[in-house]
């Protein structure tokens, strides 16, 4: 028993030591040096458990994502850079770990804006979701859904993140599925 307690203190010790890592990295993340950051990363996946490493990038990204306030464009977009690289070198459960932690927090986030103060918040995770989507990390049904269930409440803040979506990820959007977006598009006239 006395094993697996310092068994499980190291790990503990561990996997700080590698979101302190990873954290440093993410701070400094930039399109200029995106390339160093990505062999960072890709050798931490080599030093630890894949789903430790998910785990610890999808928290830091959420963490320094999904605020109280509006997230700029170009953070989001570097990270979700960062993320789709990851999940084109490492594998595709990198991409598929983060889409399900961001899509579950905006379900949750969403059916409480009402409650609670955290419109931004909605804002900040569907926009993340509009640039997985626009790095092909996801196909259009999923953003086509999203905005299908946005429509069919259509209260303010269904308005306000339609638009966002269609502002970031519109044009990708009609090329990948031009019949799903028109039948949004006839959706929202009726």
């Amino acid at each position: 028993m006395e094993a697996k307690q310092g068994q499980t203190e190291e790990k503990k010790l561990q996997l700080q030591r590698l979101a302190k890592q990873l954290k440093g990295q993410l701070n400094r993340l930039a399109e200029s040096n995106m390339a160093g950051i990505v062999k960072f990363v890709e050798g931490s996946y080599r030093q630890h458990a894949r789903n430790d490493v998910n785990q610890t990038i999808t928290d830091l990204a959420i963490s320094a994502l999904v605020a109280p306030t509006l997230t700029p464009n170009r953070l989001v977009m570097e990270h979700v850079m960062l993320l789709a690289i990851l999940h084109a070198n490492v594998g595709t459960e990198v991409g598929a770990h983060f889409l399900q932690n961001i899509v579950r927090q905006f379900s949750t986030t969403y059916v409480n804006a009402g409650e609670t103060e955290e419109l931004k918040e909605a804002h900040n995770l569907l926009l993340i979701i509009s640039y997985v989507f626009s790095f092909k990390m996801v196909g259009a049904r999923l953003v086509c859904d999203m905005l299908d269930m946005l429509v069919d409440t259509f209260s303010e803040l269904d308005i306000e993140l339609v638009l966002l979506a269609l502002r970031n990820c519109g044009f990708a959007l009609r090329k990948e599925d031009p019949v799903a977006l028109k039948a949004l598009i006839l959706k929202i006239q009726g």
